[in-house]
């Protein structure tokens, strides 16, 4: 296909929503080894690539948001609806974050 299109936008996010059975990380580089979430970045790069398509024409689309979760205790828990946000339940512009009060965690595992 690369014949026919300039680039590939792959939706690099959006790997744990309001439906998804547990909270998680919703745009990790790197395979979740806890199960948190089927999906990830390289594994989705390398797929491409294994099927043809140039690197140089990929081009990794980013969230620019947040996800809120209700009733939960934290990453890889489970939930209960979602939270409040800036411009829809249970998402948060990045200019919002992080919310006052909140602890920012990094998984240097998932990037």
């Amino acid at each position: 296909m690369d014949q026919y299109v300039d680039f590939w936008n792959l939706m690099a996010y959006d790997y744990v929503w309001s439906g998804s059975p547990q909270t998680g990380h919703q745009a990790n580089l790197f395979p979740a080894n806890d199960s948190s979430t089927p999906f990830d970045t390289l594994t989705a790069v390398n797929y491409y690539i294994s099927k043809g398509v140039a690197p140089q024409n990929i081009v990794l689309g980013i969230p620019i948001y947040g996800r809120a979760f209700d009733s939960t205790t934290g990453a890889r828990s489970p939930f209960v609806g979602v939270g409040q946000g800036t411009w829809e339940p249970g998402i948060y512009d990045f200019k919002e974050l992080p919310l006052i009060g909140a602890k920012e965690q990094f998984d240097s595992k998932l990037g």
